[in-house]
Order: structure tokens, then sequence, then C-alpha cells
């Protein structure tokens, strides 16, 4: 199931027009986005890889989803934490 992750906006992974926009209104090289999208996508896979049991709690004061139609959530880990923390912590 895909969904977002509330209050992380990550770089973008794979090359995209989104990417070559937000080089150019951050003045930040493709490449250097790029390489923190994909630092970024890595930690979520080995934080939570396919099958992990998780738990999604929805913010009752945000909108529920996003423009992409997927559910705004703080993903909580097996272990307790909660992702989107670790993410800003990283």
């Amino acid at each position: 199931r895909r969904v977002r992750l509330v209050g992380i906006d990550t770089p973008e992974s794979i090359k995209s027009n989104k990417l070559t926009k937000d080089s150019k209104i951050l003045s930040v090289a493709k490449e250097a986005l790029l390489e923190a999208g994909i630092i970024a996508k890595n930690f979520v896979e080995e934080s939570a890889p396919p099958g992990s049991k998780v738990i999604f709690e929805q913010d009752l004061d945000a909108d529920s989803k996003d423009s992409y139609g997927r559910p705004l959530v703080y993903l909580i880990l097996e272990n307790g934490k909660e992702l989107n923390e670790l993410l800003l912590q990283e």
C-alpha cells in the first residue's frame, strides 16, 4: 500500500520532471537531489521492508490524502518508533 508520511517531503529517487523543477527552485544540482532521494528511499525500505507489520495513524487535523490520493499517515514501526520522526532525525 502506498502512503504519504505526514511532514515528510523527500527529493525524488528517480529522474523526473519534478526532480528538474525542484533542482531549479532549490538551486541544487539534480544529481545531489537524486542521491538524497535514494538515501531516503533506502532508509524507509530498510526500516520497514515489504511484509513488515506497521501501524498507520492518520492525523485528524491534517488533510486525509495528498494530491495523488495517497493517505497521509504517521507510520509506526514494529519497535514502536515513528518512521516520520526517524526520517527527520536522519
